[in-house]
């Protein structure tokens, strides 16, 4: 999914996170600690009325059906893995449905690029939305 700048790409990914726990568990994949804290802070403000229950990745059994991390996610998430991060993460295949988001910023799309080609190649089959933010 395109569209805004890295910013934009929190508040898409809340939206994301809002529908896709209507169907499962949800892992939003951050590029680290500090992205993750702050999409923490995101779910919680990104609209007046909505709440999503969601925690940051731990070492205990998760609570909520939606988890923010940025390394390997909990053994029982294997629904929807929403990724923020500039690489393919490892654990990609485990997750019935990945939803990548692309920043329109210019600096993000060879990265983009890079993860378009690694699923193509493999036979996975592909999908892109442009949203506005």
């Amino acid at each position: 999914m395109t569209g805004g700048d890295a910013s934009d790409a929190l508040t898409i990914a809340c939206r994301l996170a809002e529908k896709a726990v209507r169907v499962g568990t949800v892992y939003l994949h951050c590029i680290d600690k500090l992205q993750a804290a702050t999409l923490q802070e995101r779910l919680w403000s990104f609209r007046p009325d909505a709440f999503i229950p969601h925690e940051l990745a731990s070492e205990r059994e998760p609570r909520e059906s939606v988890i923010i991390g940025h390394q390997e996610p909990p053994e029982s998430f294997h629904d929807i893995l929403i990724n923020l991060a500039d690489e393919t993460p490892a654990m990609f295949a485990r997750f019935e449905r990945l939803l990548e988001i692309v920043p329109a910023e210019h600096s993000f799309r060879e990265a983009s690029r890079k993860k378009w080609r690694f699923y193509q190649d493999r036979g996975y089959p592909l999908k892109k939305h442009d949203i506005d933010p």
